[in-house]
């Protein structure tokens, strides 16, 4: 059994190198490649300027992929003392971010089972609020960016002591090979081509929920759509 795993986290060890290694070259060469031809043939301003922007968004796109990575890097360090915090705010938050990013998209909350209570603190969970909106902003991110459809976000009690945040997608889906490797850093499923992102949101949502001591599940089917269901521990 140990045995296994060792070899299973080599194999991941070994494939994250060859996706970040794939993933930093490209941009670099893109941008070495760009102002070398500057350099030799632009002659006119016109033409310095292109170059310039084509030079500028390879600069961007290699920025926001160092950025992801450390912030990957981050979450496996030491992280703040754990705090109150109340999950429903960061959820909304989390909605707000992706209202902005996608304005016109329907996102839709509704509220699932909730504890037999009048106290005013039923959502809350201890941890980090910055890091828990960042990974619910992340799975809806996912969804808006592989859907076109109405977005559906749930939070509720899964059980006693554990809250549940369900976000519920139409798009294309994801094939059982896929599924098995979106934990993967860098790993992008074959629907992503051309669309933003460096496969790393995922693997950070996961790293953010474990760290809080929860765990996330992605359950989907091709042609139909993805859930990507939270569970947290509760105060």
């Amino acid at each position: 059994m140990l045995l296994s795993e060792l070899e299973q986290a080599f194999e991941s060890q070994k494939s994250f190198l060859s996706h970040a290694s794939h993933e930093l070259r490209t941009p670099l060469t893109t941008l070495m490649g760009t102002l070398e031809t500057a350099l030799t043939y632009d002659h006119t301003l016109e033409e310095a300027r292109q170059s310039l922007g084509a030079g500028l968004e390879a600069a961007r796109h290699l920025n926001g992929l160092t950025n992801s990575l450390l912030a990957l890097a981050k979450v496996d360090g030491a992280l703040p003392a754990p705090v109150p915090v109340r999950l429903d705010e960061c959820l909304n938050q989390a909605l707000e971010y992706a209202h902005s990013k996608y304005p016109g998209r329907e996102l839709r909350l509704t509220f699932g089972d909730l504890p037999a209570s009048e106290e005013a603190d039923v959502f809350m969970v201890p941890g980090n609020a910055q890091l828990l909106t960042t990974a619910l902003f992340n799975l809806l991110d996912n969804a808006c960016k592989y859907s076109v459809g109405a977005i559906h976000s749930e939070l509720g009690y899964a059980a006693t002591h554990t809250l549940q945040v369900r976000i519920t997608d139409t798009g294309r889906g994801l094939t059982p090979e896929e599924l098995s490797h979106i934990y993967e850093p860098l790993y992008r499923a074959a629907g992503a081509a051309g669309r933003p992102g460096y496969g790393l949101g995922l693997p950070l949502t996961q790293k953010i929920v474990q760290r809080h001591g929860g765990r996330l599940e992605l359950t989907s089917v091709a042609g139909e759509g993805t859930t990507a269901t939270v569970w947290l521990p509760a105060v």
